[in-house]
């Protein structure tokens, strides 16, 4: 059995990585491009990426073949990009747990890779 050392390990074996983040995505703010850069250097690497995020955001998404998407239940009428705490989040984190949840009975993760404290605590 191969260990990593580490989420930017140089392993070219074929493992599924799950990024949670409870923030819109893309979107040009400091974690979110700290995101982007983490995924790219995964699939640098040959990992397939699942990224997980509430459901909105400003950009271009990534079009990698091992690189997919997901978001979370919708509240149409939300569409906070800013940080920080807000009583809608916290409905969306609850949506970013169900869906998490229903990504780890489809698929197997060799790794959840957690960004912010809500993500921290949906993984």
């Amino acid at each position: 059995m191969k260990m990593e050392t580490g989420i930017l390990n140089t392993s070219k074996e074929n493992s599924r990585i799950l990024v949670l983040s409870a923030s819109p995505f893309p979107s040009y703010q400091g974690t979110q491009v700290a995101i982007s850069l983490i995924i790219n250097k995964l699939l640098s690497q040959g990992k397939i990426v699942d990224l997980l995020t509430y459901p909105f955001g400003k950009g271009k998404k990534n079009l990698h073949p091992n690189f997919n998407h997901f978001l979370c239940r919708d509240i149409p009428q939300y569409r906070n990009m800013r940080s920080g705490p807000d009583v809608m989040k916290l409905a969306l984190d609850i949506f970013l747990f169900n869906k998490a949840y229903e990504l780890t009975q489809t698929y197997r993760y060799s790794q959840i890779h957690a960004h912010n404290y809500e993500a921290l605590f949906v993984g």
